[in-house]
């Protein structure tokens, strides 16, 4: 079954009349129905039969966040093609390394990156078509995108379904932290299937704004998310969020932790500023309080807080990364729900969620319906390598059978990720199993678990530990503005003694005795984690 599009059609009828997407041109908002975005995906499938790519050819989007990018997404796969998004912030040495491992024909761009494939267009041989959005002129060597969209209307096609339910459509590349990045096969099955479960499950909604680059597994999941429930995404960019906020004013906002966590600290800096931090706790007490007691005014006690992202927010998505339970229950008081969740490219994304009614702050949260989730091997204490099996589970890596034999047994994806399921069934992760530390007795340590209390004293901003020969280690970057109020030595001075209290809470073998500092934050994936593969060798 052509499933992209049998769920195209089916959210179609479903809402029809209804706006899908709202988006900017020069500053003005457009709107698209439900009806006007089948058909321009319809019709861009169509216009890539017409051009010569009938099926089984990996097609590459790269770009800012826009409508056209969710348009070629759903017509490539939808044409029988294998939709390919690419981050739009790779160098050009690592985008021609990728046409190359990935076998790119085609690419989707914006006018930002034109000059980029103008200069490699010579180092990507077999890409033979260059579709650019944008009113930019039209070089020879490209296409311009609404004049390809044309050859659609011209050359109606009809959409068979494929005869494996479980063919590439999606090729998603992971962003690990450590090593080269990974080509995740995912069939339309996975992606729709991985959608409807999460319906319901978050809370209520009514337009959505989604900032998160669309390559990333989470965001694009979310538009189908989204579309499953019938309602509206707001599209914009990290570049533009802020202004954005004010313009869409959204109900529901995915955003990664680092986001949540820069608006939590400034909330916080603003009261401490004001000489309110007093009354700001005295009110979130009171607020907690009534809530406990069915009456909810945290809107009217917050509504400062609550005008920071636009004035109507009521739910944030957070992924990616973990974030503090303490952010979580704090947005919690001022009215504005975060739904933590747990995803892997290679599972769809969507592991399990906090549902919106029921949720365990600890935890990432409740495998969602059809999503069967084990601990392998557990310990003593229950913790053991988290698994995934289910119909979201991928098929493999690109053209690498090693890295896929590793990870996927029998159906069953071992993510890597050390954990527990808790009595009320929650899941609960601990570590990395690729990070972990082997002491010289043996011992397993999580360098996440040793980095959590570190992470909460009130300089640091971030801090990695890791296995230097025989000693666990620390590296530490303080917040900017510590430095500011106080010396580096005189931090590094009280580092030291804060990490010798926490070091009273481990025993022996997990305690940290060797600390380093840097000056700069440390390398990042395009999801926001940090990379750790300067700290050891494979």
């Amino acid at each position: 079954m052509n499933q992209f599009h049998s769920f195209l059609v089916d959210v179609k009828e479903k809402y029809s009349g209804k706006t899908a997407f709202r988006f900017q041109l020069n500053d003005e908002v457009f709107e698209k129905s439900y009806e006007s975005f089948f058909e321009d995906v319809h019709t861009l499938a169509a216009a890539f039969h017409a051009n010569g790519f009938k099926g089984n050819e990996n097609i590459a989007v790269i770009g800012a966040n826009s409508y056209e990018w969710i348009v070629s997404y759903f017509a490539i796969a939808i044409s029988g093609n294998v939709t390919v998004p690419i981050d739009k912030d790779l160098p050009s040495e690592r985008i021609i390394e990728m046409f190359a491992d990935y076998r790119i024909t085609a690419v989707v761009y914006d006018t930002e990156l034109a000059s980029t494939f103008c200069a490699i267009k010579g180092d990507i041989p077999a890409t033979r078509s260059f579709l650019k959005i944008g009113n930019s002129v039209i070089e020879e060597w490209e296409e311009g995108y609404e004049a390809f969209l044309l050859t659609g209307i011209q050359s109606p096609m009809q959409f068979a379904d494929p005869e494996d339910e479980n063919k590439l459509s999606v090729l998603l590349s992971t962003s690990g932290t450590t090593g080269k990045s990974k080509g995740v096969m995912l069939s339309q099955k996975n992606l729709c299937l991985n959608a409807y479960a999460t319906n319901g499950l978050t809370c209520p909604f009514d337009e959505t704004m989604n900032p998160l680059p669309f390559h990333h597994s989470l965001a694009g999941i979310a538009i189908f998310m989204v579309l499953a429930r019938g309602k509206a995404m707001c599209i914009t960019t990290l570049r533009r969020f802020q202004k954005d906020l004010g313009v869409y004013r959204p109900t529901l906002l995915y955003a990664v932790p680092m986001i949540l966590e820069n608006y939590h600290k400034n909330i916080w800096e603003i009261a401490k500023k004001q000489d309110k931090l007093h009354e700001m706790k005295t009110l979130m007490e009171t607020s907690n309080q009534l809530l406990g007691q069915g009456i909810d005014v945290r809107h009217k006690l917050f509504d400062q807080i609550n005008a920071l992202f636009g004035g109507r927010i009521r739910s944030i998505l957070s992924g990616g990364a973990p974030i503090s339970p303490e952010i979580v229950s704090d947005f919690r008081s001022w009215g504005i729900e975060i739904t933590v969740g747990y995803g892997i490219t290679e599972v769809s994304p969507v592991v399990s969620l906090n549902y919106w009614d029921n949720y365990d702050d600890s935890s990432v949260g409740l495998p969602l319906p059809g999503v069967e989730v084990t601990i392998n091997n557990p310990d003593e204490n229950g913790k053991g390598e988290i698994c995934v099996a289910g119909d979201c589970v991928m098929s493999g890596y690109y053209n690498n059978p090693e890295a896929t034999e590793d990870s996927l047994k029998n159906g069953v994806f071992f993510t890597g990720d050390i954990g527990m399921i808790n009595e009320r069934g929650f899941i609960i992760i601990t570590g990395r199993k690729k990070n972990l530390i082997i002491t010289s007795n043996g011992k397993n340590v999580s360098p996440e678990e040793l980095e959590l209390p570190i992470l909460k004293l009130p300089y640091v901003h971030e801090a990695v530990v890791y296995q230097d020969k025989n000693e666990i280690a620390v590296q530490v970057y303080f917040k900017p503005e510590s430095v500011d109020e106080k010396s580096k030595s005189t931090l590094a001075e009280q580092l030291r003694t804060d990490i010798q209290k926490i070091n009273a809470q481990w025993v022996n073998y997990k305690r940290i005795t060797k600390i380093s500092t840097r000056d700069t934050e440390f390398e990042k994936t395009p999801s926001k984690k940090i990379k750790r593969d300067i700290f050891y060798t494979e």
